[in-house]
C-alpha cells in the first residue's frame, strides 16, 4: 500500500498528465499499485516512465504469453534506447 504522500502526489500528477490515466482507472486499486510500481521501476532504471509504459503496451500484445522469456524481455534493462530518460523523442 502506498501511504507516502509524496508517492501518492506523484501518481496523481502522472495520472493528470498522461494518456495512461484511463488504463489506471479501469484497473482499479490493485492496478494502480502495479502501475505505480512500474513507474517507479522505470525511474530507478533511468527510463522515462511514459515511454517505457508505451513500449510495454505496444510490445506485449505481440509476444507469446506461453513463452517464459516474455516477462524477461519486458524488464527495464531490456527496454530500447528510446525509453531512456533525457533522450528527446523524434515525434
Amino acid at each position: 500500500m502506498f501511504t507516502d504522500a509524496k508517492q501518492i502526489r506523484a501518481l496523481q500528477t502522472y495520472e493528470d498528465t498522461h494518456s495512461v490515466t484511463e488504463t489506471i482507472r479501469v484497473l482499479g486499486s490493485p492496478g494502480r499499485q502495479t502501475m505505480f510500481s512500474l513507474i517507479e521501476t522505470a525511474r530507478e532504471n533511468g527510463l522515462d516512465p511514459y515511454r517505457y509504459l508505451t513500449w510495454i503496451f505496444q510490445t506485449a500484445p505481440n509476444l507469446d504469453p506461453q513463452d517464459s522469456g516474455t516477462v524477461q524481455f519486458l524488464l527495464p534493462w531490456n527496454a530500447p534506447e528510446s525509453c531512456k530518460a533525457g533522450i528527446s523523442s523524434k515525434n
